[in-house]
Parts: structure tokens; C-alpha cells; sequence
């Protein structure tokens, strides 16, 4: 099984759900975000290998995005709350992000 967790940023993030718009995956938020410019968005694969009911031709992952926005979100505690949706991402696409563990040990071996 492929890795379960990838750390994306938010250039990436934006490209992964336009690429679900184009190819007419069943998940994506509809609403557009304003995701933090340096953000890390972190994402867990629900799914492996989905079907769907449009573009079954095309192997991809159902996965959970938290992601950090800005601007009008809502706040939790006095600190910003980051906004959950679903994605559906390309097996390829999937395949090429970020391990979000790696990520993070990298992080603290810099003292990030």
C-alpha cells in the first residue's frame, strides 16, 4: 500500500484540485479557499484505488485535506481552525507528493 499521509503546499494543493475539476472527479471543494501562502496542507488517504462514477478509467484516491487557510476562517480558541474537505487525486499525482512523516523528520532535524 502506498504511503497513507502527504504533506502538500498551497501551489500544489491548488493544482491537485484543479486537475480534479478537469478530469471530472467526484471530490473537490466547491467552494474556493484562501489557503495560507506558506502553509503545509496535510492529506490522508480514505480510499485507495477509487472508482468513482465518472472517469473510472482514471486510477485515483479519495483523501482527507486539512488545510490552513486565511482571511475569513473560522476560529477556534483564538487560533485559526484549518478547513477538511475531500479530494479525489490521480494515482500518479498521489505517487509524487511529499511523504508528510519524512517532512516532518526533516523538520526537526533542521530545528524547523
Amino acid at each position: 500500500m502506498t504511503n497513507q499521509y502527504k504533506a502538500v503546499n498551497s501551489k500544489t494543493l491548488k493544482r491537485l484540485i484543479d486537475t480534479a475539476k478537469v478530469l471530472n472527479l467526484n471530490q473537490y471543494p466547491e467552494k474556493s479557499h484562501n489557503f495560507s501562502t506558506n502553509g503545509i496542507h496535510v492529506l490522508k488517504m480514505v480510499v485507495q484505488d477509487h472508482k468513482g462514477y465518472t472517469n473510472k478509467d482514471i486510477i485515483h484516491h479519495r483523501a482527507s485535506v486539512l488545510a490552513n487557510v486565511v482571511g475569513s476562517y473560522i476560529q477556534l480558541y483564538g487560533k485559526p481552525k484549518p478547513v477538511e474537505f475531500l479530494l479525489d487525486i490521480r494515482d500518479e499525482d498521489w505517487n509524487n507528493l511529499v511523504d508528510a512523516k519524512a517532512m516532518a523528520d526533516s523538520a526537526r532535524e533542521l530545528n524547523v
